[in-house]
């Protein structure tokens, strides 16, 4: 039974789980594999292991520079993350930067394997018309959380769920369980609801709109795609946008079934995301830095278009410059 390099898993039942789930798969390499995430030819994913985790990437083949990184565009991306399938997400990643959407599965024994991976590969077909702002479906300026908070009876029953997964934790008074993360500097505080079937949303608010200047907020938006680049199962969501009360942070979606272990490990990723860039999101709040971020920024999207998309719905190729 053969092992790669990268990874603390045997490959033969990850590769069964990625043909049950995707169908035909083709080999790259050791621990790495390209399969369609869905009837589209051209939406090829590819999928590494790197230790215990299943690493799911596709670049959206638009423009590396352009309307594809501008400010507004990109917290129209945040808005979408929050209704993705199966905890896929966009992010600003590569070299040079460009929108991607990305998943992470980690392989545990309490979790369907081929579900998750279809779940996710159903968020990487959902991502394609939201990026493109096709209107059927949820679009993006429509895009809303996967599954309707529960309260009541669910309350006690997730109490229960993180105080097993060795989390002290509270009821929140207006639904939900209220978590302290493990962060060193700084209180940061993550909230857990359940949602439909059986699955749970573990958010943590970074910031509000009403109290960050313009430039920083804007800023703040890209800044947020490129860290959960960078981040195992963590996606960056704005909530309530262009209601003049918007929050930004960071999201885990968990797929049912979901048990203490997968819980604790969110809150052990979210934890991990602050220590990472809870300064730097400090920081980025004075108007001057978050100036200066976008002269950066500007930069990146100074760059000519490189690649046109095969994958844009009829006649969306050229859609949403700003």
């Amino acid at each position: 039974m053969s092992i790669s390099p990268e990874s603390f898993l045997e490959l033969e039942p990850v590769l069964g789980a990625l043909s049950e789930a995707a169908g035909e798969v083709q080999q790259k390499g050791p621990g790495r594999w390209t399969f369609p995430a869905g009837p589209e030819e051209a939406l090829q994913v590819t999928a590494r292991v790197d230790q215990e985790w299943i690493l799911m990437d596709k670049p959206l083949a638009v423009c590396e520079g352009g309307h594809s990184l501008q400010p507004k565009r990109l917290w129209k991306l945040l808005h979408a993350n929050a209704a993705l399938s199966g905890g896929a997400k966009f992010a600003v990643a590569g070299s040079p930067r460009s929108v991607r959407r990305r998943a992470e599965i980690r392989v545990m024994d309490e979790i369907d394997l081929p579900g998750r991976i279809r779940n996710a590969c159903l968020g990487f077909q959902e991502a394609l018309p939201r990026f493109y702002r096709k209107t059927t479906g949820r679009s993006l300026e429509g895009a809303e959380p996967l599954g309707a908070a529960t309260h009541g009876d669910s309350d006690g029953h997730l109490q229960a769920l993180c105080t097993e997964a060795g989390w002290a934790c509270s009821v929140r008074p207006g639904g939900g369980v209220a978590v302290r993360l493990d962060v060193q500097e700084g209180f940061y505080q993550a909230t857990v609801r359940s949602g439909s079937g059986g699955s749970l949303d573990v958010w943590l608010e970074l910031a509000n709109e009403a109290s960050w200047p313009s430039k920083s907020w804007k800023a703040l938006g890209i800044f947020l795609l490129q860290a959960c680049g960078h981040l195992k199962t963590v996606r960056a969501v704005a909530r309530n946008l262009d209601s003049g009360a918007a929050t930004a942070g960071f999201q885990v979606f968990l797929d049912p079934p979901v048990g203490s272990e997968e819980l604790g490990r969110a809150f052990t990723a979210l934890s991990a995301a602050c220590s990472l860039v809870g300064k730097e999101v400090k920081i980025l709040r004075e108007e001057v830095v978050g100036k200066e971020y976008l002269a950066m920024v500007r930069e990146w999207s100074s760059r000519p278009c490189r690649t046109k998309t095969k994958e844009a719905p009829s006649g969306e190729n050229r859609r949403g410059k700003e």
